[in-house]
């Protein structure tokens, strides 16, 4: 019974990590946008993980992810 305890607690801490991982990607991203965004797709990516990072990722503007991206290839 303790094993199952703790294989159950260690899933969840992974899936807690993961979440925390897609939250800390969205906040340190290299994309132009608001602060109320920012904290918006990170609170988005923390609560639904890879999920909420891709769905709110789906709706920024494509000229703002190609753009930085574009800048950090040519450095």
């Amino acid at each position: 019974m303790s094993t199952a305890y703790s294989l159950y607690t260690l899933i969840l801490l992974s899936i807690l990590l993961t979440h925390a991982c897609f939250a800390i990607g969205a906040a340190v991203s290299s994309i132009r946008l608001s602060s109320p965004h920012k904290i918006l797709w990170s609170i988005l990516s923390l609560i639904f993980g890879p999920l909420g990072y891709y769905a709110y990722k789906a709706t920024i503007p494509y000229a703002l992810i190609v753009e930085p991206e574009q800048k950090e290839a040519k450095m």
